[in-house]
């Protein structure tokens, strides 16, 4: 079984050093080191596996215990480089200082970074690592070979927990499902005031008592460290809200849904893509919406909070997973800041997505609508002007400005909430138009990239500009790239559906004014097709955020929901 959780334990960085009269007898002193130890950070263990290679050379690999399996982490080594003793881990190294039976010590003063091993008399392994803006410290100790730590596999946790997640006092009320299919340990989560539902989680690893759980929540990703104890899970939660969180096995609730769900694959030429279609109860066919996800990459379990409360009042509702975004190995994509996708693309497979909807016999197909997020909510109503088996079409915080001008407001936002100068945001203002001018034209290139490096080396262009100039397949695969000119008010222009638009007053993803001043001016001769809705104090999730004075959990708007519900129902009856 494989997972993505590396612990890198030692880093640092190649440089030189007074070090001399190297011996043997020295690299002999940190034999102390060979062996298995284990180690705990951030509430999960790790192991360092150090081997004596030779007379001149130790070496370790760091691994974490993933439900029996190993999950391979760092490489670090210790060894006579150009007659020095080094401690070497991925690109970078640092020198020995000090050293004798029960300490070393190297360090590395050009980057003030210094890393301390002390061996202590009960035979564990004390490690202070020293950087320029932080320190950590760890305690080790000698445990089994790896290959002994693993013929015992742990048995899976199997049953349903609830608790809270608490933190400054306040209480979010959170299940979690773990099952064990197909030989795969796996677990779900359900928040209800987010409207999440049977999220699964991407990743669960379990080392007894010890267990992680990673799960992808909007733009960030949530880790939680816990310690398992059969009928209680106890940890806390890693992140921008350092909350604590503490469930309890519980009987899991026998409720009976109002609908059945449909497992489908929606075909797109050679693009397969897993769909759930929820189906309500119903002695004839029902109005349905489509659920189309913003950038990145998303999975079609996102939505089923919507899908449970759509479907439960008589509205069937379609949720795929998003076409891959994200991973081309074999293109040259230094950094993927937007979708790796050509135009269209996204666009055909909701009209795939139609098509499978117009071919049951559960669904009305005169009443199919578009329900859009984000990069959903502008591509809704492209799809929406060309097919008119859309019947009506939801749009939640998507520009209608050009794709060029909201870019351009997510970088400015960014360097404003880091309390940059006017100066440097207009700097960064030119350079970015200097940048799709170079995406369309390819002229100027040297010059352009000389600018970038400055404003990198002034601060500000890490925030607001890629490091280097577009390069051939970015220009072609990089939605940034490929489809700034894009103009969503033409294909609002042509529509004349029902369209429910929502936005936050305190989005800083997209130009909310502006978005809304042009669908006013669009609609204000047809105003009865149109409910705009800006909700105060909301994200661009349409979420309240935590205020720092008296917190609370992100949660959706008053009204958010119900608004929305009422009127879906509404257009789908």
């Amino acid at each position: 079984m494989k997972y993505t959780y590396l612990l890198i334990f030692f880093t640092s960085a190649l440089l030189g050093s007074c070090q001399t009269n190297v011996k043997t007898a020295d690299i002999k002193k940190m034999e102390w080191l060979i062996g298995t130890w284990k180690g705990e950070s951030n509430g999960q263990p790790f192991y360092e596996n150090w081997i004596k290679v030779s007379d001149n050379e130790f070496d370790n690999v760091n691994y974490s215990i993933c439900n029996g399996d190993t999950v391979r982490g760092g490489h670090s080594k210790i060894g006579i480089r150009n007659g020095k003793i080094t401690y070497t881990g991925g690109n970078s190294s640092l020198e020995l200082r000090e050293l004798n039976d029960s300490l070393i010590i190297f360090e590395n003063s050009k980057q003030a970074e210094k890393f301390t091993f002390t061996k202590t008399l009960d035979g564990k392994w004390k490690a202070h690592l020293q950087y320029p803006s932080s320190q950590i410290e760890y305690l080790l100790s000698k445990t089994s070979a790896i290959a002994d730590l693993l013929k015992d596999k742990p048995s899976p946790i199997i049953g349903y927990y609830e608790g809270h997640v608490e933190y400054s006092g306040k209480k979010l009320f959170t299940t979690i499902n773990f099952e064990y299919k197909d030989g795969k340990q796996t677990a779900t989560a359900s928040t209800p005031d987010n409207l999440q539902l049977d999220m699964p989680f991407n990743e669960v690893c379990y080392d007894p008592p010890f267990l992680k759980l990673s799960l992808r929540d909007g733009t960030q990703n949530l880790i939680l460290n816990a310690q398992f104890n059969n009928d209680e899970i106890v940890g806390g939660v890693s992140g921008e809200i350092p909350a604590k969180f503490l469930f309890k096995k519980a009987s899991l609730p026998n409720k009976m849904p109002d609908y059945k769900i449909v497992s489908l694959t929606i075909q797109n030429g050679s693009i397969n893509l897993p769909a759930n279609l929820f189906l309500p109860k119903s002695d004839k066919p029902t109005g349905a919406v489509i659920m189309v996800c913003g950038t990145g990459q998303h999975i079609k379990e996102e939505y089923n909070g919507w899908a449970d409360l759509l479907a439960s009042k008589g509205v069937a509702v379609l949720a795929y997973d998003k076409r891959n975004v994200t991973y081309f190995p074999n293109l040259n994509i230094r950094r993927a800041s937007s979708d790796i996708v050509l135009p269209g693309q996204l666009e055909s497979d909701i009209e795939a997505a139609i098509s499978i909807l117009k071919s049951r016999k559960e669904i009305n197909p005169k009443k199919i609508g578009l329900f859009g997020f984000s990069q959903g909510a502008v591509m809704a109503p492209i799809v929406a002007a060309k097919n008119s088996d859309v019947a009506f079409i939801v749009a939640v915080s998507g520009n209608t400005t050009t794709d060029k001008e909201f870019i351009i407001k997510q970088s400015i936002n960014r360097l404003r909430q880091r309390n940059f100068d006017e100066n440097d945001i207009q700097h960064a203002r030119g350079l970015m138009e200097a940048l799709f001018q170079y995406s369309k034209d390819r002229k100027n290139g040297d010059k352009l990239q000389k600018d970038i490096d400055k404003a990198y080396e002034n601060g500000y262009g890490r925030y607001s500009l890629p490091r280097y100039l577009p390069n051939e397949d970015e220009l072609k695969y990089l939605s940034t790239w490929n489809s700034f000119e894009h103009d969503p008010s033409i294909y609002w222009s042509k529509l004349n559906i029902p369209s429910y638009v929502v936005f936050g007053d305190r989005d800083i993803f997209i130009p909310v004014k502006e978005s809304v001043q042009i669908l006013n001016n669009l609609f204000k001769n047809r105003p009865n097709i149109l409910t705009l809705k800006v909700y105060p104090n909301a994200d661009h999730f349409i979420k309240q955020q935590p205020d720092r004075n008296n917190f609370d959990f992100p949660k959706y708007v008053n009204g958010y929901v119900t608004g929305l519900v009422d009127w879906i129902i509404l257009q789908a009856n």
